[in-house]
């Protein structure tokens, strides 16, 4: 039997145009990025769970939600 292995990849910019840091605002007491991200992890679907950023503060949240973070480059991070 193959066992499927499925990567959740939450990008998560740094920069936003409408509502600035939207990604680390807090809903409910909780950075918005955290609703991602434990959903991707306490799915039973998915295997490995990557937060993509371009920012610092990001990938300090996903770090302590025991999430990888893969840092990418501002370029890569526009509109």
């Amino acid at each position: 039997m193959i066992k499927m292995e499925i990567l959740s990849i939450i990008p998560a910019r740094g920069g936003s145009k409408g509502l600035k840091n939207k990604n680390i605002r807090l809903l409910s007491n909780k950075p918005v990025l955290q609703y991602s991200v434990e959903s991707s992890l306490n799915s039973k679907y998915v295997t490995k769970t990557v937060v993509s950023t371009d920012d610092q503060k990001i990938s300090s949240i996903a770090k302590k939600l025991n999430c990888q973070v893969i840092m990418r480059p501002k370029k890569l991070a526009t509109n």
